[in-house]
């Protein structure tokens, strides 16, 4: 297995820019941690951060919930490198209520599992543990830093992105080595595959009671206006890889108590997905496989046996792609993308947008 690169001070260095530049990092600043911030509400007084790297995620979180939602929230990280919370720690210094810890549940446990928490978020984290570690260890420990209203939140990356979408360097294995930040070859590491059956099997084991995957837009940046429009590229794929080709937001309520937030955290997350890229068709949310069944797991998880998207075939007439109701493309150019916003708006579908809710800083 290779060395963990977390743990080397050049590319710890050389990550910690990587997260703090948004240029080059512009999928989580404008994808991912809003996508997650999604989970918060006033309700939420208790955070924990497990696997927070350099903490710009962890950071992110505290000065929203204080400053909008909750002005008492208080927020740890964890991270088991002690090089990344070397970093981390100077985040702290300039957030107001957050702390780091030192941790790595898939060896130990940790005073913090006090069921205290009203959230936790494993963001990019879990694919670096093993099915068996999860299921045995990760997974029931962070079940016991929640509160009974407490939800864990957990991404997941996609895997055939991080292997170059070679279906032969990912079909079959359960394990892929990864080149983590697009460094060098001296920063690859391994990656955990976990289907959607292992997280399942995992959560159930753990005693979550309410579970949901959720799947992110696949996001490209073009020029427009001599600005960047952010645009959702899904990709279709063939079956066997179709729940492979995407990053995908796992949310598990901790008891029955967790209910109401559960829900409503889902629908924010829904109306945000919505609202900013409305060229999606929440249609349904994974394809889940006819292996999985009630028998392997009692929480109720609420989805359909279909893939997160419709596309209309646009290969032979990108000139004219027709946009029906409830249908959408699979791939806009930013012309497009302004028309169809504006002809949902017309229809009823989506509410009015204008061209700065599509547009980023550069």
């Amino acid at each position: 297995m290779p060395s963990n690169p977390y743990e080397n001070p050049d590319f710890a260095r050389d990550y910690v820019m990587g997260q703090v530049d948004r240029s080059k990092n512009r999928y989580e600043w404008e994808v991912t941690h809003p996508a997650t911030l999604q989970f918060l509400d006033e309700s939420v007084d208790r955070v924990l951060d497990y696997g927070c790297g350099s903490g710009i995620f962890t950071a992110g979180i505290t000065h929203v919930g204080r400053n909008h939602l909750n002005p008492t929230l208080e927020s740890i990280g964890t991270d088991a490198s002690a090089e990344m919370l070397r970093y981390a720690e100077m985040m702290g210094e300039r957030t107001e209520g957050l702390t780091f810890r030192q941790w790595d549940a898939s060896l130990e446990s940790s005073p913090l599992q006090d069921n205290s928490f009203s959230r936790v978020f494993a963001k990019l984290v879990l694919n670096y543990v093993s099915n068996e570690d999860l299921q045995n260890a990760v997974m029931p420990r962070l079940r016991e830093c929640l509160n009974d209203e407490g939800l864990l939140i957990a991404v997941l990356p996609n895997p055939l992105r991080e292997v170059g979408y070679s279906t032969s360097s990912y079909e079959g294995k359960d394990e892929i080595n990864v080149n983590v930040g697009n460094f060098s070859a001296d920063s690859t590491t391994a990656s955990f595959r976990h289907t959607y059956k292992d997280m399942m099997v995992a959560a159930d084991s753990a005693g979550f009671a309410y579970a949901r995957v959720l799947g992110l837009p696949d996001v490209r940046f073009e020029p427009y206006k001599k600005r960047l429009m952010k645009i959702a590229h899904p990709m279709p794929m063939v079956l066997d890889t179709l729940n492979a080709a995407k990053r995908w937001v796992y949310v598990f309520g901790a008891t029955e108590a967790s209910a109401e937030g559960f829900d409503s955290s889902v629908e924010r997350f829904e109306n945000w997905r919505s609202s900013q890229y409305p060229e999606i068709a929440d249609r349904a949310h994974m394809r889940v496989g006819d292996d999985v069944s009630n028998d392997d797991v009692t929480l109720p998880v609420g989805l359909q046996h279909d893939a997160l998207y419709d596309y209309i075939d646009t290969s032979g007439s990108r000139s004219s792609i027709a946009v029906l109701e409830g249908r959408y493309v699979e791939h806009l150019n930013p012309n497009q993308k302004m028309k169809l916003a504006k002809e949902l708006a017309k229809r009823g579908l989506r509410e009015k947008v204008s061209l700065g809710n599509f547009l980023v800083n550069v």
